[in-house]
């Protein structure tokens, strides 16, 4: 799946979607036959959400038993620099909330 792929956009759309909410969604709920195949186009919404100076949006996702994002999550912030504690629980909770901030604070911000 790339950038400019249209699986790609939908699922930013429908990230967006559920910030806007300000609600999260389970990996379940996003791909019921294979929540496991998230994993990189997830990645990828992150790295141009970090690219564009924007909060990482997949911070939305999370697992339906732990309400939480996976350990995934946390290793790519940490690879971006973004992540530099111990702290996941506050990390995530910062990270939603300037997730949900973004998307209904400004304009449309080019989604």
């Amino acid at each position: 799946m790339s950038e400019g792929s249209l699986e790609h956009q939908d699922l930013r759309q429908r990230l967006i979607q559920v910030a806007r909410r300000e609600a999260t969604i389970t990996y379940g709920e996003l791909c019921p036959s294979a929540p496991q195949s998230l994993w990189r186009p997830l990645d990828q919404i992150n790295w141009v959400e970090h690219g564009e100076g924007r909060p990482l949006l997949t911070a939305v996702v999370v697992s339906k038993d732990r309400r939480r994002p996976g350990k995934g999550f946390f290793k790519m912030a940490k690879k971006m620099g973004r992540f530099k504690g111990n702290d996941r629980e506050a990390f995530w909770r910062e990270e939603l909330q300037a997730v949900w901030d973004y998307w209904n604070d400004g304009p449309d911000q080019g989604d």
